[in-house]
Parts: structure tokens; sequence; C-alpha cells
């Protein structure tokens, strides 16, 4: 008998994480057997002006997954299913400064040609 694993796409929560994010129905499966491997992984969004503002130190970040074991791919029949709750712990880093200048200012192209 193959046992097939599904896990759908989770969502995710967390004070960084766009609170619009959501569980669009997408999943990822894989065969289970005791020869194989595989990985997975889901991207999380970040809220933009949170992540950019924010204080430097630690954050937390959640999903809830449905996972569910069947006998083969077609889903038919459920041999077991349950939600998974992760965790994961990281650092926020310094926001990221606005260059005082860039290529597209005129005085900085101006002192470029005149060093060359």
């Amino acid at each position: 008998m193959r046992l097939y694993m599904r896990v759908y796409q989770g969502r995710a929560s967390g004070d960084l994480v766009e609170s619009r994010n959501s569980n669009n129905g997408g999943y990822m499966g894989s065969g289970l057997g005791s020869g194989g491997g595989s990985s997975m992984g889901q991207n999380v969004p970040l809220n933009i002006k949170a992540a950019t503002t924010a204080p430097v130190g630690p954050r937390t970040v959640s999903l809830d997954h449905r996972i569910e074991i069947t006998k083969g791919e077609r889903q038919i029949p459920l041999v077991t299913q349950w939600t998974e709750h992760l965790t994961a712990n990281c650092s926020s880093p310094a926001p990221m400064r606005k260059p005082s200048r860039s290529s597209n200012d005129p005085t900085f192209r101006e002192g470029v040609r005149k060093n060359r």
C-alpha cells in the first residue's frame, strides 16, 4: 500500500505578516515511503510598511497547515488528517536607509562625469 501526504497551504500570522494573506487552496503533495524523502515550503507575505518601520528585535511567525494522509494520490480513502501549528522565531534587521544620492540625481551624475 502506498501512502500519500497532502499539505494544504496554510495561513500565516505574526506582527509583520500581511493581514490579507490567504489560504488560496494550494497544496503540496508527496508519496510516503521508506526510501524516499521530500521537502516543502511556503512563502509568507510581509506587510512592507510594518517591516520597514518596526523596531529591531525578535519576531514570531506562525503557520497553520491542514495535513491529510491518503491511500494513493486520489485522496481516497482518507487515512487520517490533522492541523499542524508551526512557529518560527526570527529577528528583524535594522530598516534599510534610503540612499542619499542615486544615479538619477543630476548632481550625482555630474560628479561622476567630472571624476572620469
